[in-house]
């Protein structure tokens, strides 16, 4: 997602545990000698201790506190618990909190037992000889204590909860420039400063600090500044609403869910003509968190026509007079009593700068971005009678499910048809949706999840903090759980929270993936809306190319695609990691190889090699033609959380891989043995709008778009917005003025490079102009038009405006597609 969400997805990577490590044991150790009081000796394999910087991040803070605290005898540190609370991907607080600490420490170095300074026996470490052997270090950090915050109306607070000095030296004056244009504020503990904000976007934070022995120190940090709906609502005069279902989904049959009623927010933006009656739903896919509001959402819409960039629904608003709704699915409480409240309209109510369930007592707070698909599709459901009840005229609705929205729009059309409830809609266009399951590479997901909880010891949790929103918020989601076809859960040892079961090779998804399909395949006959008009583009090759990695190079099945060596990642410690695609059909090979040498922590090495397998009727997912999910836009999102993080991405060979398979956006008629590299020949699609309908027994779609090359899962292109304008609109019709609607219309529309106009009377003198949408003619004649007129056209694919004018100002203007 522009964030970490949406993060998400990834660059995880897998791997069981060919031991279990033990720290050290320092309970005889003599530290009588020590200058400090704080002796760091048990820290993570990928600790960024002792590497000091001069710009932290709110998950750099935070992983550092938390080393601090598990190495701390004597309470400095005691807050870690409370600190942990602010470790999600958005903050809605009005205020931000700002963590400042300034340490001394002693640690060891691996060269302690080469010199014989120390020994160890069986894990237990002791002095050899009286010499001073500690190396002593200072570390300040300070940030604020959230990576985005939402809202400009902002204000910032150092927060002496999470101030910590150890030293004897004191510190003086604090100031912050946080980039708002007001320069350098100065700070004081417990006392908010504003810090106003005009524009949302990435907000570099420059601290300078001055200490009592006449030292200065800067600092760099960061934080990210999105809109809020009030925000949105003063510049864009978008006013989204709430909604709450009426019809509660059943989700008993889903261990360790929690019934309840959905939450909703929707949009409508009015066509040309002020009056709600021709509309189109738009309803967002896939999103922990709730990255991408209604505002995003609205975004998303954005394609290049030729350089220019446009938007679908100002197209559609602007020259046709549809009125778009778009759906979203924010985070909300539901609340003591039952009721349910949107994150963006609920209060910090203890004042402790995050809002969360300590707020609200006997809250539960609920991601809706990523939750139960059917839960949504009942939002969806309420929203369309909403609709139906409002709009004025007969016109039948027209519904677009993106990614996970076209399952969501799926299983609300085919409820709403077994329940007799009237949805109006004549067209459904479902956009690179996973119909038949979801991918992200299962050795991905192994690495996330043992980083973020693999190292989780008696001597303390040394996982990483920045990649744990990543595993509850994403991976383990609801939604996650229902669409992935192969998820690292059902893969874990029994009792374990990291280490993969060794006999567990082949490729499986969770339980509540077959819980929902089945659930959904049994709501019509076909699994699929049978009332309407049913219509696929997809993001994957249609005629089963690959997609390549940074050098340019066809990715296959079994290809490496992370290739890192991490030279002193953490203090005295190096890392390797290697990682490979899913292989080829029926082979069992490596899917990742990592070593750490981490000698401060149990001066011994970790080592995993797991091995996965893939099914004899289909090469692995990863490397099969699909949506691709943007590596990429991810690791520009998460430049700067982790020192390891940002080395990983560095390390990748693709900057993709498959998200949302070909086969599965469009649904292929096969067994439960899909091959992801199956060779579609559809055909082709029917033709809209000439009153006949053909069906294909390979797929549930009646017409569809798939470019040759794959491409950024959602992405819009000219192309298949040029395809979805014809299933649309009849005949991409945009007005005829005097002209009856049988004396001249279009032959072949969308195009190739012939243009043929048909009119039942013979027009004498007629202009025809064509434009593209930036108002450029492309062609301009004065002539006359018979039975049938032809016009060749050598121009790039697109969408133009055709227009024939005659005399007595008869004007006929149509919409062209080139495909």
């Amino acid at each position: 997602m522009k964030h970490i969400y949406f993060i998400a997805i990834l660059l995880l990577s897998s791997f069981g545990y060919s031991q279990q490590f033990r720290p050290l044991d320092f309970s005889n150790f003599n530290q009588s000698d020590l200058k400090t009081n704080l002796f760091v000796k048990n820290v993570s394999p990928l600790s960024s201790i002792a590497k000091n910087s001069d710009t932290y991040s709110m998950h750099g803070f935070l992983q550092q506190y938390k080393e601090f605290a598990n190495n701390d005898a004597n309470g400095l540190f005691d807050n870690f618990k409370n600190l942990q609370r602010f470790n999600q991907p958005i903050n809605y607080s009005k205020t931000i909190s700002i963590g400042l600490m300034h340490v001394e420490y002693e640690t060891l170095n691996k060269d302690n037992l080469n010199n014989k300074d120390v020994s160890v026996d069986n894990k237990k470490v002791s002095r050899l000889n009286n010499n001073y052997i500690f190396n002593y270090n200072t570390s300040t950090l300070i940030s604020p204590l959230a990576s985005t915050k939402r809202g400009l109306e902002t204000t910032f607070i150092l927060n002496n909860d999470f101030y910590v000095n150890n030293t004897n030296t004191e510190i003086i004056s604090i100031q912050a420039d946080f980039n708002n244009g007001n320069g350098l504020t100065t700070l004081h503990f417990d006392i908010p400063v504003n810090a106003n904000y005009i524009n949302e976007g990435k907000k570099d934070i420059t601290f300078i600090i001055k200490l009592s022995n006449g030292e200065t120190i800067t600092r760099y940090s960061s934080i990210t500044i999105e809109a809020t709906r009030k925000d949105t609502a003063s510049s864009n005069k978008m006013t989204p609403s709430d909604i709450t279902s009426s019809i509660v989904a059943n989700l008993s049959t889903y261990p360790g869910a929690t019934t309840h009623a959905g939450l909703a927010e929707y949009e409508v933006f009015l066509g040309a003509d002020n009056t709600l009656d021709k509309p189109i739903f738009i309803i967002d896919g896939f999103d922990p968190s709730d990255t991408r509001n209604i505002a995003g959402l609205y975004g998303l819409l954005n394609f290049d026509n030729n350089g220019t960039t446009q938007n679908l629904a100002d197209e559609v608003r602007n020259n046709d007079d549809f009125d778009v709704i778009l759906i979203n699915f924010p985070t909300y409480f539901v609340l003591s009593n039952g009721t349910l409240q949107s994150l963006t309209n609920s209060t910090d109510v203890n004042g402790d700068t995050v809002i969360d369930t300590l707020d609200y007592p006997g809250s539960i707070l609920v991601d809706g971005g990523a939750d139960f698909i059917e839960r949504n599709a009942f939002n969806v459901v309420e929203i369309i009678n909403l609709i139906n009840t409002q709009k004025i005229g007969n016109q039948e609705n027209v519904i677009i499910g993106p990614s996970m929205g076209g399952l969501i729009t799926r299983y609300a059309l085919n409820y709403m048809e077994t329940n007799n409830l009237p949805h109006e809609t004549r067209l459904w266009l479902s956009f690179d949706s996973p119909h038949l399951g979801a991918n992200v590479p299962i050795g991905f997901q192994h690495l996330f999840n043992y980083l973020g909880y693999g190292l989780d010891t008696w001597a303390g949790d040394f996982s990483l903090e920045a990649v744990r929103p990543i595993v509850d918020g994403m991976l383990k989601s609801a939604a996650a759980r229902q669409m992935l076809t192969d998820h690292f859960e059902p893969h874990l040892a029994n009792g374990e929270i990291a280490a993969f079961n060794t006999n567990i090779l082949l490729p499986v998804a969770h339980p509540y993936s077959a819980t929902f399909f089945n659930d959904i395949n049994s709501l019509t006959m076909s699994g699929f809306p049978e009332t309407t008009r049913n219509v696929s583009f997809i993001n994957g090759s249609g005629i089963g190319n690959p997609y390549q990695d940074k050098n340019l190079n066809d990715l296959v099945p079994g290809d490496k695609v992370i290739a890192a060596y991490l030279p002193g990642v953490a203090t005295w410690t190096d890392a390797y990691f290697d990682t490979w695609f899913t292989p080829y059909a029926g082979q069992t090979i490596k899917i990742d190889d990592i070593w750490i040498d981490a000698p401060t922590l149990c001066f011994c090495d970790i080592h995993a090699e797991p091995d996965t397998k893939a099914f004899s009727y289909s090469n692995g997912i990863d490397a099969a033609p699909g949506g691709l999910f943007d590596l990429g836009a991810l690791a520009a999102g998460m430049a700067g959380t982790d020192d390891t993080i940002d080395a990983f991405f560095a390390a990748l060979t693709t900057n993709y891989f498959n998200f949302i398979p070909a086969v599965s956006g469009m649904a292929l008629n096969t067994n439960s043995n899909i091959d992801w590299f199956q060779n579609i020949n559809l055909g082709t699609g029917d033709t809209p709008w000439d009153n006949t309908t053909a069906t294909n027994s390979q797929t549930p779609f009646v017409n569809w778009y798939m470019p040759d090359n794959n491409e950024p899962h959602v992405t819009l292109t000219q192309q298949n917005v040029a395809f979805a304008l014809s299933e649309i609109i009849e005949g991409n019709t945009l007005s005829v003025s005097t002209f009856e609607t049988d004396v001249i219309k279009v032959k072949n529309n969308p195009f190739n490079n012939v243009v043929t106009i048909l009119s039942s009377n013979t027009i004498d003198n007629a202009i025809i102009t064509i434009v593209d949408l930036t108002g450029k003619k492309v062609y301009n004649s004065q002539q006359t038009i018979n039975n049938e007129t032809s016009i060749a056209l050598q121009i790039a694919s697109g969408i133009y405006i055709l227009t024939v004018e005659a005399k007595d100002n008869y004007i006929f203007k149509t919409k062209l597609i080139k495909q």
